[in-house]
């Protein structure tokens, strides 16, 4: 038979199974070997794109989609930014916290190694100094704030 056959919107039914490829296909058949569009049937194996790519793949709105490059670089870098923030504070602290240990360190061995107690005079002949230069600077304020009137 040669040429097309009209079938005026009526259904050729009882296709047998095709063994060319320009033989007609069932539905079944073509379930069975093609993925639909409509998601109707779901795919029996891995899908190998040959090297191809896939083009316009829209944000990820569940935790089970697909993420476009653009996607991963912007999380990746809000990661790394999170991260190194985290780190730097991190490392903050531990300067700061060893500096304090050993500020301390410092002064207990400072007050142990002066059995005279000669340390604790200094400190206090210190305390006493600023006292008496925060008095001083209290009696020039009054005197320019009198002068002032």
């Amino acid at each position: 038979m040669q040429g097309g056959i009209a079938i005026d919107g009526n259904r050729i039914r009882h296709l047998g199974e095709p063994l060319h490829d320009n033989d007609a296909l069932r539905l079944s058949s073509a379930n069975d070997y093609y993925l639909r569009l409509d998601g109707a049937n779901g795919m029996r194996a891995d899908l190998s794109l040959g090297g191809r790519r896939i083009r316009g793949l829209a944000n990820p709105q569940t935790d089970q989609d697909s993420v476009n490059l653009r996607t991963l670089q912007a999380s990746a870098t809000t990661v790394l930014g999170q991260a190194t923030a985290a780190a730097n504070t991190a490392v903050g602290d531990a300067i700061t916290n060893q500096a304090n240990i050993l500020n301390r360190d410092i002064r207990a061995k400072s007050l142990n190694l002066d059995p005279q107690g000669i340390a604790k005079k200094k400190i206090s002949a210190w305390v006493n100094n600023i006292i008496l230069l925060g008095f001083q600077i209290q009696h020039l304020n009054t005197k320019l704030s009198i002068s002032e009137r």
